[in-house]
């Protein structure tokens, strides 16, 4: 598998998740919303993928987005990223999109703090799978262990364990 290349279609990301456990985990209840039609998986628009590769800059992974009115939802991800970096992208906006609260959240104002604590609650468990799902694919596939140490300056985000207050830093959660 060539974790450097972009892939054709976005089964070949579904096929790498669900090479470990943790990835199949996250895989069942997402295909199930997947295939009802409540969610479904897109390339980001091309304005907004080159605002974002823009503020991002140059080199830095895009990687993916979920997000949801309460009854349907949708996770953006960059089509032309190479899979090695999407496929724990998609894990991690996957665990959203398997996460109630925040479906629950979109249905309902709510105060900038409440937000902010719920958000860091469903970014911690997030970030949890995506690190457990990296590890997992790494000792399965030494060939995905040396492409992360490849990518190692652009891909902080996929190989460091993030704790709660590194992630309340990255998302400028107010706790």
């Amino acid at each position: 598998m060539n974790f450097s290349k972009a892939p054709a279609h976005p089964d070949e990301i579904l096929r790498l998740i669900a090479r470990t456990p943790s990835g199949r985990a996250v895989l069942a209840p997402f295909m199930e919303h997947y295939r009802s039609g409540r969610i479904s998986l897109q390339s980001y628009p091309a304005p907004l993928l080159e605002s974002l590769r823009a503020v991002l800059g140059e080199g830095q992974p895009v990687g993916a987005c979920f997000v949801n009115d309460g009854d349907t939802g949708t996770i953006y991800y960059d089509p032309s990223a190479p899979l090695g970096v999407l496929a724990p992208f998609l894990v991690h906006e996957m665990a959203h999109a398997a996460d109630e609260s925040l479906w629950r959240a979109a249905r309902f104002p709510q105060t900038r703090k409440a937000r902010d604590e719920l958000m860091l609650e469903a970014e911690t468990h997030a970030f949890e799978l995506q690190h457990l799902f990296v590890q997992e694919l790494r000792a399965a596939d030494l060939a995905f262990s040396v492409f992360l140490e490849s990518q190692q300056d652009r891909v902080r985000i996929l190989t460091e364990r993030l704790g709660r207050e590194d992630i309340a830093e990255l998302y400028g959660f107010k706790i």
